[in-house]
């Protein structure tokens, strides 16, 4: 919302995050969905009280996520680089087309050393799903067992 976007870039310079994973567009089925926090074009700025973000690069190699590389100037003194990955294909109250795409958006940000983000608009179904996948990738990995029912008990708690 607009009246929290500043707070958001806050928490992203604090925790000095690495990665932004929005799974929503700003406009759905004609109904916003989440305020437009950074600049959608390369090269431009957008700026908040003592926050200005800078889109610095665009790749859309990827047909699904469009990833933005931003650049956070915190109170003209602390300059943060980042990604942003704007998953643009996948429906609100539905399910992805490409069954793949979750699993490659994820590859992308699991070995950043620095905390990611990860929103979408109700911060329930899109992103629960997206954080339950790498939590159980992680299971997997670790050879621990797999329990898909206990893990998402585990985030709902």
């Amino acid at each position: 919302m607009m009246n929290s976007v500043k707070d958001f870039w806050k928490m992203v310079s604090q925790e000095h995050v690495g990665n932004i994973i929005m799974l929503c567009d700003t406009v759905e089925q004609g109904k916003e969905k989440c305020q437009q926090y950074w600049p959608r074009e390369q090269g431009c700025t957008v700026e908040w009280p003592g926050i200005q973000v800078k889109n610095v690069k665009i790749d859309n190699s990827d047909s699904t996520t469009l990833v933005s590389t931003l650049e956070l100037i915190f109170d003209k003194k602390e300059k943060i680089t980042l990604k942003h990955h704007h998953w643009r294909t996948w429906p609100d109250k539905s399910v992805p087309q490409s069954v793949l795409s979750p699993f490659r958006l994820l590859k992308n940000v699991r070995h950043s050393a620095r905390p990611t983000i990860v929103h979408c608009s109700a911060g329930i179904g899109r992103t629960g799903s997206v954080v339950a996948l790498e939590l159980c990738y992680q299971q997997i990995l670790s050879e621990n067992k797999l329990s898909v029912l206990e893990g998402v008990k585990a985030l709902r708690s």
